[in-house]
């Protein structure tokens, strides 16, 4: 299990969660919630690929992502050069 979202796995995984999930519609939820708090930061544990990152990063949040998969950070910091991405063991 703890290899599962490494290598080839974690591209399947981004392919698939571009389609499953509608990412502005995840992202208009939590950003609704910080605004009572008037957060310009964001940490997100389990980040993945980083799909909500690069939504983050276009309304000026700083925006820092925790994952276990090495691929999966691999992939968010190619596509977010702005976020912060950390591989967590």
């Amino acid at each position: 299990m703890a290899n599962l979202y490494n290598g080839k796995m974690a591209a399947i995984y981004d392919a698939m969660y571009q389609n499953f999930i509608d990412n502005d519609e995840e992202f208009n939820f939590y950003n609704n919630l910080i605004q009572d708090y008037h957060g310009k930061t964001v940490l997100e544990i389990g980040s993945g690929s980083g799909n909500l990152s690069k939504r983050f990063l276009a309304h000026n949040t700083t925006y820092i992502g925790l994952d276990y998969s090495e691929s999966m950070i691999a992939i968010a910091q190619e596509r977010n050069k702005k976020g912060i991405f950390l591989q967590v063991t």
